[in-house]
């Protein structure tokens, strides 16, 4: 594939909504149309034709596309990362309340 087919792919990709389940899914989906991306980018050798100058302009836009979705994944994740760390914390504080407490017990300092 070209350089350019798997831009549009990987746009295509990001661009999704994805669900929570689903997430680690779509980024393994996104790792492996970027290293094919990668090594297809490699091939590739100066002096461009105009043509090739277009879709090299293409792509930068769609980068800065892919760039953006990819941030507001990231930003997803690291909600759903807060959320998770508050549950554990809230579960621990209901689980054992009185853990601090003694008992109850009175103790008299005074002789």
């Amino acid at each position: 594939m070209t350089v350019y087919n798997l831009t549009q792919d990987l746009l295509r990709v990001v661009e999704r909504t994805v669900k929570e389940d689903r997430r680690e899914v779509m980024m393994e989906h996104v790792v492996r149309l970027m290293d094919e991306r990668e090594s297809a980018m490699m091939e590739l050798s100066p002096p461009f034709t105009k043509k090739e100058q277009e879709l090299g302009q293409k792509i930068q836009q769609m980068n800065t596309v892919i760039q953006e979705q990819l941030q507001s994944h990231l930003t997803n994740v690291q909600h759903d990362l807060r959320k998770v760390k508050r549950q554990r914390t809230n579960e621990k504080t209901y689980a054992s309340p009185y853990e601090t407490a003694v008992d109850g017990a009175f103790f008299d300092h005074r002789k």
